[in-house]
């Protein structure tokens, strides 16, 4: 949701409408200015998409008009200054990700995924150097769909601060035990199989008074501490000689389930669907006149020249010109 601070300043985020009414553009009701509504405004989304849903441009507009007369500002530079604000704050979000991996954006490849990902997705690459940009052939429900075919899981944890020297070795044999039941439990409920389970064990220690984390795999309790030290300066170049504290236990189990088939989208016909082939839009800050496409008619191969935009039944690419 976009709006005007006490201090005057256009703010998007971090409040959103809900899926119901939606923006105001999805005619069912919505009032508020989102994302959505000032790229419709912008002309980078068609009306009239490869879905059931037409998108209303003046109610569009008028949920944005309010905007505009508080900013004092035209209302395509309104809309053009809220796209920018999402591609500024996605942009940012990127390289805290990168940078605390270890890595600088410039050069990485730029996954776009969601219903807006792909229509902000060059902004963000001209932002923040990543390229090339890929949209996976289904990016507004890329998350569901990941969420279906992943491959079942199940953690079970038990918070244990207290030095490592203190506990038996058999106190932490019995507390995995208890753990392996739990999760017993849950792949019997989820009818998994012997043969379809692998199960593993983790410690996660430090040394006392530190706060640095490491999770050891679990073979013997005797080995805990060797495990933890070698696997310490690995991951930070040295080690201490001082006492271990155990943080918690876990247990995992996954599942090997064999991954759906997924149909690709690719479909000839569906060059036929009556979407227009040029639009307007604003971009820049001025009006280009873009190609239109179906997705699902593109084929292996085929080039597409910016500007542009790529519509499918989930999302929108955009693309810019060199």
């Amino acid at each position: 949701i976009a709006r005007v601070s006490a201090a005057g300043i256009l703010q998007l985020g971090p409040e959103a409408v809900s899926a119901r009414p939606g923006p105001a553009c999805f005619g069912h009701g919505g009032r508020q200015p989102t994302l959505t509504d000032a790229q419709l405004v912008l002309g980078h989304l068609a009306p009239q998409t490869v879905s059931d849903l037409i998108l209303d441009e003046s109610a569009a507009a008028e949920a944005l008009a309010p905007l505009a007369l508080e900013l004092q500002q035209e209302l395509l530079v309104v809309a053009q200054n809220i796209v920018d604000l999402a591609a500024e704050q996605l942009c940012g979000a990127v390289r805290a990700q990168a940078v605390q991996a270890g890595f600088e954006p410039q050069g990485l490849a730029l996954l776009a995924f969601g219903a807006e990902g792909p229509l902000l997705a060059n902004a963000v690459a001209r932002l923040s150097g990543c390229y090339p940009v890929i949209v996976p052939p289904r990016p507004g429900v890329l998350t569901a769909q990941g969420a279906l075919t992943t491959t079942p899981r199940h953690d079970v944890a038990a918070s244990w601060v207290q030095p490592l020297a203190e506990i038996a070795a058999e106190r932490i044999s019995r507390k995995f035990e208890q753990l392996s039941a739990q999760v017993q439990q849950w792949l019997t409920e989820e009818n998994i199989g012997p043969q379809e389970q692998t199960m593993h064990y983790e410690a996660e220690l430090r040394y006392l008074g530190h706060d640095q984390i490491v999770s050891v795999p679990y073979q013997e309790p005797g080995q805990l501490a060797a495990q933890f030290q070698q696997m310490f300066e690995q991951c930070f170049g040295y080690r201490l000689e001082q006492p271990l504290e155990l943080i918690s236990l876990r247990v995992t189990a996954i599942a090997s389930a064999s991954a759906p088939v997924v149909r690709p989208d690719t479909d000839p016909a569906a060059a036929q669907l009556s979407i227009p082939d040029e639009q307007r839009i604003f971009l820049d800050g001025r009006y280009v006149t873009a190609t239109l496409y179906q997705r699902a008619a593109l084929q292996p191969g085929d080039r597409v020249q910016g500007p542009a935009l790529i519509c499918q039944a989930t999302a929108t690419t955009m693309v810019c010109s060199r």
